[in-house]
């Protein structure tokens, strides 16, 4: 898996409607795994956290400050990737559970990992 590589598409915007706040969804494809993915940025904040949390030696790049707009999206798409880079480049990163889990699991079961707080 060393060889493993992160691509995030431009992503959509998903309204929150009048009482809620809009979200945005990228989807993540990896090679040569060929997984592929739909995650949010509160998803990408919990593999932050999770990542912080189990390896606190480890540099980890500050999560980029995101705040959903259409026009953004390709900028978004950009650091989301860059993000990911960093992450895959670090071993103990690398192979952590926390980032196959991030890469590789759909609805349901991804929901499930992600509900537990760092």
């Amino acid at each position: 898996m060393n060889d493993l590589r992160v691509l995030v598409s431009k992503g959509q915007i998903i309204s929150g409607g009048l009482f809620r706040k809009s979200i945005l969804k990228v989807k993540i494809a990896t090679t040569p795994t060929n997984w592929k993915v739909e995650r949010s940025l509160d998803d990408f904040k919990w593999l932050h956290s999770a990542l912080k949390s189990r390896f606190p030696m480890n540099y980890i790049m500050e999560f980029p400050t995101i705040s959903p707009s259409e026009d953004q999206l390709s900028s978004d798409e950009f650091y989301l990737t860059g993000y990911l880079t960093h992450i895959i480049q670090s071993p103990e990163l690398l192979y952590s559970q926390e980032l196959e889990d991030f890469l590789k699991l759909e609805g349901a079961k991804f929901a499930q990992i992600a509900s537990v707080t760092f």
